[in-house]
């Protein structure tokens, strides 16, 4: 990667433990977000309908 004159040089070391310690942090997330989006939806289907009694 380079900008104007300059440039810039990156390298990167992974081991196995890191390689796994990253899908785990990975497979949280979708997890995660995919809680979310099921509580949203279930609070939409129920919007707008009134109070039940």
């Amino acid at each position: 990667m380079s900008f104007g004159k300059g440039g810039v040089v990156a390298s990167v070391r992974m081991t196995s433990g890191g390689i796994l310690s990253i899908g785990a942090l990975v497979s949280g997330i979708l997890l995660s977000t995919a809680v979310l989006v099921r509580a949203s939806a279930r609070g939409r289907r129920g919007a707008g309908t009134g109070p039940r009694d």
